[in-house]
Formats: structure tokens, C-alpha cells, sequence
């Protein structure tokens, strides 16, 4: 006798029982399926400790891979109704314990440091507050080195999460939530920047330099330009070594504008004439022409800025 669709049904099914069997995958598609079939509040409480649980148990056990595919069936899918995201985001809130989010910050540098940044990123937003107290009173350098790149991580697509942070009366942790930002590589980012590009602390002034050339990169000319008139000398030597790298169209332009104009600090004039002097570019060279043929300068600085200009142009060290 032929063989019939009954027959050719199980030959099928035989073949589909002998392929490899992936139970992490059918787990987090088991997991997706039951979210967005469940609209009972009650019942997707539960579903949601069973589903953070696992998380958490796939992470304590060093499974990081499983741990984030679990975790993103839901999050980047969003399949439950959007009256219950409270609940499901509570729910991460409550598993990012300071003891889980130690696990990961310790594995920096190791060969599952890739993983554990994947999944603080697929924590998010969820996150934020326990990573910023973590990160508050951490005393190990490589740790919080981890965690600092973990809070850019879980801010990268809303920097601005971080706001109220910034006002915190430790200026470590400012610092640290600075480099942070910078390491979100949004250049929405920048305002937040820009709130501590004033900070009472020259060394979250000097870190917020350093991150808006991170965010801005060439456009971040006028910005070093300010910080060259920085009251503190650190603030200021730091402008000075990022400007050397400012390679914009316009930065030399604009550097060339800033030292015509004699506002800046003698220390500063002289550093800015010594790069133009290196970098001989058109605007350079036409405004240290300009200050080395000065033939009446009284004061001392100005005494000081024309030799310094001459000795650029020849191309003399200082």
C-alpha cells in the first residue's frame, strides 16, 4: 500500500524530533509567547518573577549569553500590553541587585566582559539607580572602572536619565557619571555636559573636557577654547592638550580669533602660540606674523607673546 498523509505526517515529525534540540531558544520563545497571550494582571505578576528568576539564574550560574537572550525575547519585543510595562520594568528594577550587578561589573577584562556589557545595556534604563549607588560607594578602581561603563551602557539612548545625578554633592561621583556620559557616545549627551562644564570641582571640569571631545569630536573647538580661560591651572593645561588634537576645519581659525583677541591667560596665550606654531596652518601663521612684528608692547605679557610668536615662526622651541 502507498503511503498516505497520515504516513508522510509522522516521517516529518520523526525528522523534526531528530534535529538538535535548542531548549534555551524554545525557553525564551516559550517565554515571548506566554507575555503577549497573557493580559490577566495577576497572572503576568507571576509570569514576570518566574521570567526575571530565570535571568537571575542564568547569570548567577556564568551562563551571561542565555542570561541576555532571555531577558531581550521580552524587552526588545515588547509583546504585553503597554498597561502592564510598569510592572514588567519594576520587575528588572527589583532583579538589578547590588549582588547581581556586582557579578557583572567583576567580569571586566575577562573573556565574558562583552556579555556582561550586553546585558547592563539590555537592563537599561531599569538599572540606573542601582548602578549610580553601586558606583557611589565602590572603592575598587577596576570595578568601578566596570561600572562606569556599564551606566554609559544602560544610558546610552536616554542620556538625560542621569540629570538628577549630577547635582550630588560628591564630586567623585560627578566625575565618574561625567565619564560616563562621554562613554554613551550620544551627542545628546552634551546636555548634560554642558551643566558641568561649570562644576564647582576643576576635576569634573577637566572630565567634562574630555568627554565633550568624546561626544563632539571636532566640534568641540569652542567649548576647549572656553576652558583655556578656566580659573584653575589644571582645568586649563587640559584644554590646552586636547586643543592639540582639535584638527576641525575651523579650530584653527578659531584658535587663531581667541589669541587676537588677548583674553586669554598669559600662560594660555603662550601655549596656544607654541601649537600654532607647530600646526603651521594659514591661520596660524598670519596671526603669529601679526604678533611678532608688534613693534611698542609695554607690558611684560605682551613683551612675552611677541617673543614667543618669533621664536614659533622660526620654528625654535620655547
Amino acid at each position: 500500500a502507498g503511503e498516505g498523509p497520515l504516513t508522510e505526517d509522522l516521517h516529518g515529525l520523526r525528522m523534526d524530533m531528530g534535529r538538535p534540540f535548542d531548549a534555551e531558544r524554545l525557553e525564551a520563545g516559550t517565554f515571548y509567547g506566554l507575555f503577549e497571550c497573557e493580559h490577566r494582571r495577576d497572572r503576568l505578576q507571576r509570569l514576570v518573577r518566574v521570567w526575571t528568576g530565570r535571568v537571575a539564574r542564568y547569570i548567577r550560574d556564568d551562563d551571561l549569553v542565555n542570561a541576555e537572550r532571555l531577558l531581550n525575547s521580552v524587552l526588545e519585543n515588547d509583546p504585553y500590553p503597554e498597561q502592564h510595562a510598569e510592572a514588567v520594568g519594576k520587575a528588572i528594577e527589583r532583579m538589578a541587585t547590588p549582588e547581581l550587578l556586582r557579578l557583572l561589573a567583576d567580569r571586566d577584562g575577562d573573556d565574558k566582559a562583552a556579555a556582561a556589557e550586553a546585558l547592563l545595556a539590555a537592563f537599561g534604563l531599569h538599572a540606573i539607580d542601582q548602578l549610580v549607588a553601586q558606583l557611589a560607594g565602590e572603592e575598587d578602581g577596576r570595578v568601578r572602572r566596570s561600572l562606569t561603563n556599564m551606566v554609559a551602557g544602560a544610558a546610552r539612548a536616554k542620556p538625560q536619565t542621569l540629570d538628577p545625578y549630577l547635582s550630588d554633592h560628591r564630586w567623585f561621583l560627578v566625575r565618574n557619571l561625567t565619564t560616563a556620559l562621554g562613554r554613551t557616545g550620544n551627542p545628546e549627551a552634551m546636555g548634560s555636559i554642558r551643566q558641568v562644564l561649570r562644576h564647582s570641582d576643576h576635576r569634573v571640569r577637566m572630565e567634562a573636557l574630555r568627554s565633550t571631545v568624546r561626544l563632539l569630536r571636532d566640534e568641540a573647538t569652542p567649548v576647549l577654547i572656553r576652558g583655556l580661560s578656566d580659573p584653575h591651572e589644571q582645568v586649563r593645561h587640559t584644554a590646552a592638550t586636547l586643543v592639540r588634537g582639535a584638527t576641525g576645519g575651523d579650530a584653527d581659525r578659531m584658535l587663531a580669533d581667541e589669541l587676537r583677541a588677548g583674553r586669554l591667560p598669559p600662560d594660555m596665550s603662550i601655549e596656544l602660540i607654541v601649537i600654532l606654531g607647530e600646526r603651521r596652518s594659514p591661520d596660524g601663521s598670519l596671526v603669529l606674523e601679526e604678533l611678532a612684528s608688534r613693534r611698542f608692547a609695554m607690558r611684560a605679557h605682551a613683551r612675552a607673546k611677541r617673543r614667543a610668536a618669533r621664536q614659533a615662526l622660526k620654528g625654535e622651541a620655547l
